[in-house]
């Protein structure tokens, strides 16, 4: 069985290379408004599948070894708008490009020279992990919310 730091190795890469627009992105016609990336090194599997409605959306992130699952993330919520969503995954981007494991989130207090005016809080839970989290995170813009989101998961063995 593979170990837990190459489970977190695995899964930052493949969520910056998501991030990036590096990984080809599915659409299966029966579940639209979905898609789909993956993301493979030798027995490890990455698997992303995400689903939007009008005013709100989930995902779920998987690691698989082999047919095993080792490790999943789910996360639900909504962003009011494109902007605030591209800069939420700026977020995201900067906690996955330090390494650094938040609740798999973006770090608390976060804001970008390009975004004026946002601003995003992430409250991880205490003794969150990667082998196991929970989070929950908002997104500001000029004090008025423009995203939520409620985040967990662990490794499953």
């Amino acid at each position: 069985m593979v170990g837990i730091e190459k489970l977190e190795a695995l899964f930052f890469k493949a969520a910056i290379k998501r991030q990036n627009g590096e990984l080809e992105e599915i659409h299966d016609a029966n579940f639209p408004g979905s898609n789909l990336h993956m993301y493979q090194e030798g027995n490890l599997r990455y698997v992303h599948l995400q689903s939007r409605g009008e005013t709100t959306g989930w995902g779920t992130q998987f690691i698989y070894e082999g047919d095993n699952l080792r490790w999943y993330m789910d996360s639900r919520g909504a962003c009011k708008s494109k902007e605030s969503a591209d800069f939420l995954k700026l977020a995201l981007l900067e906690a996955y490009q330090r390494g650094e494991f938040l609740a798999g989130r973006g770090p608390d207090g976060f804001t970008a020279p390009r975004f004026s005016g946002f601003i995003y809080f992430s409250e991880v839970a205490s003794g969150s992990s990667f082998i196991k989290f929970s989070c929950g995170e908002k997104i500001l813009k000029d004090g008025k919310d423009e995203g939520i989101h409620m985040v967990s998961g662990r490794i499953t063995f």
